[in-house]
């Protein structure tokens, strides 16, 4: 019942959220990399250029245009999650704990750049719920192509 393709089985509703997770997902590493590696790096040399278009760590861009493309990515995020995790509900794979778990850590994850910056050092307590969901899954994903191994052979 659960394989690489059984998503594609739940909907389109499942796909358009497959799909939006990935490309906020991929929006969010792009954000990941340049805190990580570019921005240190361009601080050092054109300190003028993070201060000009808001691009610190803890900043929010100030032009109109990057501030949607920055908050984009977590409103995505959310509406992603919120259209896959309602298609695994509706279909039945998993337990309802664990995609509940991945539902709501990433509402809290995608709203969490709304918050002021004293709220955002409970991030790693937001990121643990989605982390928890996420790591269950897994294990009943991991757990569900056992038995159907085992039932083939």
């Amino acid at each position: 019942k659960i394989s690489g393709f059984c998503l594609i089985g739940t909907g389109v509703f499942a796909t358009l959220g497959f799909l939006l997770t990935i490309f906020s997902l991929s929006l969010y590493i792009g954000k990941l990399y340049w805190s990580g590696f570019i921005y240190p790096m361009v601080l050092l040399e054109h300190p003028e250029f993070i201060e000009t278009f808001g691009f610190g760590p803890s900043s929010e861009p100030k032009d109109l245009n990057l501030k949607i493309v920055f908050f984009s990515g977590a409103f995505l995020f959310v509406l992603g999650h919120l259209f896959l995790g309602s298609a695994l509900l509706r279909a039945k794979i998993f337990k309802f704990t664990p995609v509940w778990f991945v539902i709501a850590g990433a509402v809290m994850v995608g709203v969490w750049p709304l918050f002021p910056n004293i709220v955002q050092m409970l991030s790693v307590l937001v990121s643990l719920v989605y982390a928890i969901g996420i790591v269950w899954l897994g294990i009943l994903l991991i757990q569900s192509s056992q038995e159907i191994q085992k039932k083939a052979l």
